[in-house]
């Protein structure tokens, strides 16, 4: 999908959505330590962690958020379990991530396909339990593509980030991911909390715009 916005393709993003509501209970999560803030971080730390993550590597870093919490559905969870965010982007882009973990029609891996409009044109990815729908259409074609990814597995994608690692330490190439990105990441989860608990008030980013890549 980054990849497609390329000009000569969808082009720039200019608005993301990403319906996250799935059903956890096959996981039993609010029996372990992830339905605990205090340990696992909150809401988007359980399931839109990676999808957030996504957002920028799409759409450059982010300039400020509005979320807010909706009603308690499980009480088990000692966070809330409904939450919507919108995030801003320095290129003006917005990306939006809505979810819940009570959502009976979804499984987890079901839940994280996100629509797009580009400059170009548009793409929608659609999850499947094996598999993962991709298409996407200029605005000057009169057919969309269809591209299907079947999944690898994840000793496939281990064995990629453990190879990127290597390559990191034996060879002094850069990573593929630094601090940077994970730090940017996690600050944009703690933005949306922060505006969540003034009930949306907009939260400016960066959080820490002292930490920067040079400092080491």
């Amino acid at each position: 999908m980054i990849e497609l916005t390329r000009d000569e393709l969808l082009g720039r993003p200019l608005s993301i959505t990403v319906a996250q509501y799935c059903d956890n209970r096959p996981y039993n999560f609010f029996g372990t330590w992830w339905a605990d803030p205090k340990l696992s971080g909150g809401f988007f730390h359980v399931h839109g962690v990676h999808v957030i993550d996504w957002f920028r590597a799409m759409c450059g870093d982010a300039v400020r958020v509005w979320a807010m919490y909706g009603p308690q559905h499980d009480p088990r969870y000692k966070f809330p379990d409904i939450v919507h965010a919108t995030f801003q982007f320095e290129s003006g882009a917005l990306a939006t991530i809505t979810g819940g973990f009570s959502y009976p029609i979804h499984k987890f891996r079901e839940s994280q396909g996100p629509w797009g409009e580009c400059e170009h044109g548009g793409f929608k990815m659609v999850p499947y339990l094996d598999h993962i729908d991709l298409y996407w259409q200029r605005l000057d074609e009169e057919e969309m593509h269809h591209e299907r990814f079947d999944d690898l597995g994840f000793d496939h994608a281990y064995r990629l980030e453990t190879s990127d690692f290597v390559r990191w330490v034996l060879e002094d190439r850069p990573p593929c991911l630094t601090w940077v990105e994970g730090l940017r990441c996690v600050e944009m989860m703690e933005a949306a909390y922060r505006s969540a608990e003034q009930a949306g008030r907009p939260v400016e980013l960066p959080l820490y715009p002292e930490l920067e890549e040079d400092d080491g």
